[in-house]
């Protein structure tokens, strides 16, 4: 694997605190904590775009169902809440219940 070198300037906080960091977690180098911080990153922002397109998925998929009250949720919040705490319950009774008798 080839790498790239790049080069940034930070605040003399964001430095200190950074330099903090790298001794609390023994990373051998700032260089190599910086990488380490910023892969960290990259996967976390990667997972959140991919719950924000699955999350999409789902809204086009209700709607195109006719909504939250053609699949039979309800049609105010309320309605709502009191159908997935009846789900929930099912769920249970079902699944779990015979564990705590």
């Amino acid at each position: 694997m080839s790498e790239r070198q790049i080069s940034f300037e930070v605040s003399e906080e964001l430095y200190r605190k950074m330099r903090e960091a790298q001794a609390a977690y023994a990373v051998p180098s700032l260089d190599e904590f910086a990488r380490q911080a910023l892969e960290e990153k990259l996967e976390r922002l990667e997972r959140q775009q991919a719950y924000r397109r699955e999350l999409e998925k789902l809204r086009q998929g209700i709607q195109e169902a006719g909504g939250l009250k053609a699949l039979g949720l309800g049609e105010t919040k309320e309605e709502i809440i009191e159908s997935l705490r009846r789900t929930r319950q099912e769920i249970f009774e079902k699944e779990y219940a015979h564990l705590y008798r």
